[in-house]
């Protein structure tokens, strides 16, 4: 896909990126340059609401814990940092549109390693004092993009973050200096002396929804709040997994100014691999092993020629699935009237389709096209057992989930929301101990799913 995106033009390259509902190259290129960025993109205002509500019964069920420093607040048991959190702010953190863009900052393999709700009471909201994240963080070599998600409007008047322009390109730690101010969410900032060589501190204005992203080197803090207004945010930790949690290298206690414990805090893989090979990951609670997803997995481009040829092939062989939706079957057939696969030879899989979908290896030598019109949808099943042990699901159009369920145990279901130009791939347990379904929508759907056959 890099090779299509070097001779894009200009326009065609905005119109796929605001597709995909990612960065632009501006708004990457300003992030490396100042150190922090407020994306265009925005989380939906009925989700922020919910977690407005989440954080009510967070603050009531932690009544001895100040709502700043409300750490590790995406674990739902009292841990050893003593904060009763919520699996809503887990799922916060596996929003596609955060991990979208931190993606395209630290690269594919990400690691989510904490989150802390920075909740100021009007009035009396504690001041964070002017410092360097990586001060307080045993990650080695040191990388940490913190996604700054607003559920309240953050402002000047309220406390809202402050962040210090292009303090982070020098990649080093600024010295600090440790504060006995009570009235302080953390004990370390930084030396004034070292503060007047910067730039002045900008504030980092949000309305709910709208969220900010900062380097671990970056300079900030904020102000406390001082106005009738609550100010409540959620700073989620991503680093890439080619760097160590040094769970060791600081002691558990309340050195920075309240509880952490590094050496039990649970590391979630959140995408990717683990390239360090050292870290050690908690099971995302909700997750089959043997699924994974990629959001905008082809560009705008592909979907444009896909349908092209799908209106302009004659030499499709299309027929009628038994549930009324229209199909195409390549490679070997899956006889509908029968239910059955026949392993008798068909058409291989056009060329066209192999140069669309690269990720398609030749291993897997069966496709299917599935088309859904707003009513039709996919009951219930596993994949035949003729077919082999990987799948690829590429999908387009209408958003519609695509369902899960363990085999024997309907109770315990998933939802997976692939999205538009995105692809889904299954092995493994997913493959053989759960089954899958497509409800019906409300839009024109299509599917091409590739699988290889059994030799025997």
């Amino acid at each position: 896909m890099e090779s299509h995106e070097a001779v894009e033009e200009p326009a065609r390259k905005r119109a796929r990126e605001e597709s995909a509902g990612c960065l632009s190259s501006s708004e990457v290129e300003k992030y490396h340059r100042e150190g922090w960025l407020v994306p265009r993109v925005t989380l939906p205002s009925q989700y922020v609401e919910r977690l407005r509500t989440c954080l009510d019964h967070i603050i009531k069920e932690n009544p001895g814990v100040r709502p700043e420093r409300l750490v590790s607040a995406h674990l739902e048991k009292h841990g050893t940092e003593g904060v009763k959190g919520s699996k809503d702010f887990l799922e916060l953190a596996l929003h596609p549109t955060l991990l979208a863009a931190v993606e395209q900052l630290i690269g594919h393999d990400i690691c989510l390693w904490g989150c802390q709700i920075f909740c100021k009471p009007g009035g009396n909201g504690m001041e964070v004092p002017m410092h360097q994240d990586g001060h307080y963080w045993p990650i080695r070599p040191l990388a940490t993009v913190t996604a700054w998600v607003a559920l309240d409007r953050s402002d000047e008047a309220n406390g809202c973050l402050r962040v210090v322009p292009q303090s982070h390109v020098a990649r080093s730690q600024y010295d600090h200096y440790k504060s006995d101010d009570q009235n302080l969410v953390l004990n370390q900032a930084i030396k004034e002396s070292e503060l007047d060589k910067l730039q002045p501190a900008v504030d980092v204005e949000l309305e709910p929804g709208q969220f900010s992203l900062h380097d671990v080197y970056t300079v900030h803090g904020s102000h406390a709040n001082t106005s009738t207004r609550r100010r409540a945010g959620v700073a989620l930790r991503y680093m890439p997994t080619a760097c160590v949690f040094e769970r060791h290298l600081f002691e558990s206690g309340a050195s920075s100014g309240y509880r952490v414990d590094f050496a039990n805090r649970p590391l979630f893989l959140v995408q990717g691999i683990d390239k360090s090979n050292r870290n050690t990951y908690t099971p995302l609670p909700g997750r089959v092993a043997g699924l994974s997803q990629t959001r905008s997995a082809v560009l705008p481009s592909t979907w444009n020629s896909f349908q092209r040829w799908l209106h302009e092939d004659a030499a499709i062989p299309w027929e009628t699935a038994i549930e009324g939706r229209r199909v195409a079957q390549w490679g070997v057939r899956y006889d509908y009237a029968r239910q059955e696969v026949d392993l008798s030879p068909v058409v291989p899989i056009p060329a066209k389709l192999r140069e669309l979908f690269p990720e398609a290896g030749p291993e897997l030598t069966q496709c299917i096209i599935n088309e859904y019109g707003a009513k039709d949808g996919i009951p219930w099943h596993a994949d035949h057992p003729a077919f082999g042990p990987d799948i690829l699901v590429y999908c387009f159009g209408d958003d519609r989930p695509v369902l899960f369920r363990k085999i024997g145990a309907e109770s315990q279901q998933l939802s997976v929301n692939v999205g538009h130009l995105g692809c889904y791939r299954f092995s493994g347990e997913a493959r053989y101990e759960w089954e899958h379904s497509v409800p019906v929508g409300v839009a024109y759907r299509v599917s091409v799913t590739f699988r290889s056959v059994q030799s025997s």
